[in-house]
């Protein structure tokens, strides 16, 4: 019978322990998803910058190749070739189109998850508990868990008067 209760108690706490390492534990369901994320995130990132090196690629051939473009670029910086004349209208902000932002530095984020101790710990824990329910439930059940002696024996018949002793006083039951 407590063989039984063992058995089952510590089946429980290793199911325990088991589950604990696959849903949170260091490559668990949890951190799995917590990477992919990570992943996701990082795939998103790479393509913005892939975008901005082609658009820069086409910039660079285009001055490299253009000289209107150059030309472009000389006057948006504030040069004015021979022969033009350059008009300033107070009030009004000069248009200026912002270069190209390179993208943000990504941080490799840790993973989270529930050490290997606690979820050992936890499958103890969890097994030592169960045993100590079904023992309980054992006693509770059977009343004669929890006597000392027996009060009543009897011997071929023959009645037989037991003794025990509570607070040091002797008392004799029939």
């Amino acid at each position: 019978m407590i063989r039984t209760k063992v058995l089952v108690s510590v089946s429980i706490g290793t199911l325990v322990y088991v589950l604990m390492s696959i849903c949170f534990g260091r490559s668990g369901m949890w951190a799995m998803k917590q990477l992919e994320n990570q992943k996701r995130d990082i795939s998103i990132h790479t393509a913005e910058i892939a975008k901005i090196n082609g658009e820069l690629s086409l910039e660079y051939t285009a001055l490299k190749q253009d000289m209107d473009v150059v030309a472009a670029y000389a006057r948006r910086l504030g040069y004015v070739a021979e022969g033009e004349k350059l008009v300033k209208i107070s009030g009004l902000k000069p248009y200026y189109e912002p270069l190209y932002d390179a993208g943000t530095v990504m941080r490799k984020a840790e993973v989270i998850y529930v050490p290997e101790w606690i979820c050992k710990v936890l499958g103890m824990v969890t097994g030592l508990l169960l045993f100590l329910l079904l023992l309980l439930r054992d006693f509770a059940k059977n009343p004669s868990y929890s006597k000392v002696a027996d009060s009543k024996s009897y011997s071929a018949g023959i009645k037989v008067h037991s003794y025990e002793s509570i607070a040091g006083i002797k008392v004799e039951t029939l």
